[in-house]
Order: structure tokens, then C-alpha cells, then sequence
């Protein structure tokens, strides 16, 4: 199928939705194109896998922001492959480089350049482990097996579409919920339950953490516990997800000696 067959039902994808990601991410290797880019000498000529150039011609052309997420050893090499095909220009933003984090890190400077919320990102990568840890900071995270195609890209909408529906479902059970139970109270009870936790009583709520040793051994209460979950729930996720991206001292929640919270 030809780039511009490709990009044209690409398009036709991406209409058949009203909620569009404002970031598309991708992986490399075996993502974008058919090897790792270490093994190859920079002399060769690199090549896509095949409805790849279509796919981001068509995101281009909607306006969709299009972004690299890649643990490549190899960043020179991987640069002169993307701009032997064509396409280095395609991307607002390129992270590469080496990393044991599964990709975290790669995504807090994605977030750090483009201003895009984590759950306004989607993401394509051939690593379970990478789609996990990403998953984990609500981002929508599609794991392919022979590299992007139509499909990966229909099935990635189609799963962005339905996590930021129910983001807003829970958004509209949080306004539900504060009519009857003022955030403010809320804050001051778990300030009152974990002193070291301040809490802002905006909308889009913010949390401070510096908490001291004995915050770790502090047991959580079943109070406690509830209204931490429901206070997740206007974020969209579960609980340690929410609280890896808010960036707690204290990390991860398993680390407290008390009642695992969890979504």
C-alpha cells in the first residue's frame, strides 16, 4: 500500500473520533522501523515499517503533535536514521537516550518541553515493560508487535477515546461528590490524619509533600483511605499513579506500614 493510500485511511481513522490525543508518541526500534538501530552502521540506508510515513503525514496534517520516546544506546545513530528517512522534522520533541527507568524519565521531559498533560499523550512501543511503567502516569499506551500500522493506530484512538471518557465520568462524580462534601473539609481532615501533606483547595487540586521519617510508619486510617480514593478520582487513576506524578517524597505507597491504597 502506497504512503498516500496509507495516510489517507489514517485519516479517516482519526475523523471517526471527536477526542484526539494532543501528543503522539513513539517508540523506535522495532516501532518505527524494523531493527535496532545500534546493529546497523550509520552508512546504511534504514527503512520504516510500511505504513508508518502515511500515519504520521495523516497526524501531521490533523494537527496532532508527534513525538520520539526511545532507550536507544545509539542516539547519534538514530538521528542520522531519522533524518536518512525523512521525518526527523515530523517530531516536536525527540528523547533519546539510554535509561533503566522503562521510559519514565523519557516522558517527564516530554512533558517538561510540550506542556502536554500525561493524559492527553498517547503512546506506541514494542516493550511491555515500557508500556506499564508508562500506563502507570496515565498515559495511553498501546503495545504493537510487528510495528505501528492502521490497526495499532485505530486500536491506540479507540483506547485514548475511552480512558478520557472515563475521566470525565469521574471528574463528574468528583463535582457530584464536593457539593456534598466541601474540599476544603476534605483537606483538613487529611491534614489532620498525615500532618506532613498540605492540599490546595483549587479545582485542579495540587499536592506539597516533604514528609518526615515518621510519616513512613503513620498508619492510614479507613477515613483516610476513603478519601484518598476519592480524591483520585478527579485525576482518572488509581491512587499510586496519582501519586507518582505528583512526585511524593515518600514513593511508592508500599513503602508506608500500613493499608496499601489502591484504585
Amino acid at each position: 500500500m502506497s504512503d498516500e493510500r496509507v495516510k489517507k485511511e489514517a485519516m479517516e481513522i482519526i475523523a471517526e473520533f471527536e477526542v484526539l490525543p494532543r501528543l503522539v508518541v513513539f517508540d523506535l526500534d522495532y516501532t518505527l522501523w524494523p531493527f535496532y538501530c545500534e546493529y546497523l552502521s550509520k552508512c546504511e540506508m534504514p527503512s520504516l515499517y510500511p505504513h508508518v510515513k502515511g500515519i504520521l503525514h495523516a497526524l501531521k496534517d490533523k494537527g496532532i503533535d508527534i513525538a520520539v520516546a526511545s532507550r536507544s544506546p545509539t542516539p547519534d545513530k538514530a538521528n542520522t536514521f531519522l533524518e536518512k528517512l525523512g521525518i526527523k522534522s515530523f517530531f516536536v520533541a525527540q528523547e533519546i537516550f539510554s535509561s533503566w527507568t522503562h521510559k519514565t524519565v523519557h516522558f517527564q521531559k516530554l512533558k517538561q518541553r510540550t506542556g502536554v498533560p500525561y493524559n492527553e499523550m498517547l503512546f506506541f512501543d514494542d516493550e511491555d515493560r515500557n508500556i506499564q511503567a508508562v500506563s502507570k502516569m496515565s498515559v495511553t499506551s498501546i503495545l504493537v508487535d510487528d510495528g505501528v500500522d492502521l490497526g495499532a493506530l485505530r486500536q491506540g484512538l479507540t483506547k485514548f477515546s475511552q480512558n478520557r471518557s472515563a475521566l470525565e465520568k469521574n471528574k463528574q462524580r468528583w463535582q457530584n461528590f464536593s457539593k456534598k462534601r466541601p474540599l476544603q473539609k476534605i483537606s483538613n481532615d487529611l491534614k489532620n490524619c498525615v500532618p506532613a501533606m498540605t492540599f490546595s483547595s483549587s479545582a485542579a487540586f495540587s499536592l506539597n509533600c516533604s514528609p518526615s521519617s515518621s510519616t513512613r510508619t503513620r498508619l492510614m486510617d479507613s477515613a483516610t483511605t476513603s478519601r484518598l480514593k476519592e480524591l483520585s478520582l478527579f485525576l482518572g487513576t488509581s491512587y499510586p499513579a496519582w501519586f507518582s506524578t505528583i512526585s511524593l517524597a515518600v514513593s511508592p505507597w508500599s513503602d508506608i506500614k500500613g493499608r496499601r491504597i489502591s484504585g
